[in-house]
Parts: C-alpha cells; structure tokens; sequence
C-alpha cells in the first residue's frame, strides 16, 4: 500500500514542496528549509511560532500559530506538506472570522510559495486507490 505526506487534519488549505539534499545535510538543510518556509508568512505579523512544540499528529508539526489559524510541516520521501486550518482553540462564533482570514491570506502565501520555491512547489493533482499521490509542478 502507497502512502503520502501527510498534513494537518481539517486544513483548509494544503500546498506542497520538494525537498531534496544530501544524506549528510539533512539536519541543517531541513531546518533551513523551515525557516524558508516560515517567512513566506512573515508579511502577517500576528502568527508566530507555538510557545511548546506541538504536534498535530505524529508527523505534522504546527510550525505557526495565531488567535485564527494553526500553520503546519510535513514531510515524507522529500515531499513537504504546508497546511493551514482554524485555529481548534478558537471558539466556534469565531470560526467564520477565522475562515475568512485564511481565505485572505492563502493567495499571499502561495504567491510567496512560489516565488521562493520556483522549482520545487507542487500541486497534487490526484491519487491512485492505494494512496499514492500524483503531483505537477505549479506555475
């Protein structure tokens, strides 16, 4: 059975990216590649990273965090997940406002996404019945 990155559950929006490097770089050139990540969101002030490391699940870690949303990372085989969902602390005559801030600041992020990862930043495009994803490039 196929299997894929995995990502935060309940995401409202999910992108991906290749990561590649070298066996014995893989410590220095992963956190480096998180904190790549972590600044395409810089531009929106209030998120910031989680005061304890917290886990979504056993391979997705919420890397930023706001009183509206939960920013997650995972990888798996060189391909990295970027979710984002509502904050599940946010009281639920909240959850629309949360919504709505995401669905401001995605397009932002992508754009971000992109421009710092021309080469690497997917799409899935689809999956086979075992679990194994498909992914193109997004231009």
């Amino acid at each position: 059975m196929g299997r894929s990155v995995n990502y935060l559950n309940n995401a409202r929006y999910i992108t991906y990216l290749n990561f590649e490097c070298e066996e014995d770089e893989i410590d220095w050139a992963w956190d480096d590649f998180k904190d790549s990540v972590i600044e395409c969101f810089s531009s929106f002030k209030t998120l910031s990273p989680p005061s304890s490391k917290t886990w979504d699940n056993n391979e997705t870690v919420i890397i930023l965090e706001n009183a509206h949303a939960e920013v997650g990372i995972s990888e798996y085989c060189g391909c990295v997940s970027v979710s984002i969902r509502t904050n599940e602390n946010d009281a639920p005559v909240k959850i629309g406002l949360a919504e709505r801030w995401i669905d401001t600041i995605w397009p932002k992020v992508l754009n971000k996404l992109t421009e710092s990862f021309p080469k690497d930043h997917l799409m899935r495009v689809g999956g086979f019945s075992d679990g194994t994803s498909v992914y193109q490039l997004r231009k």
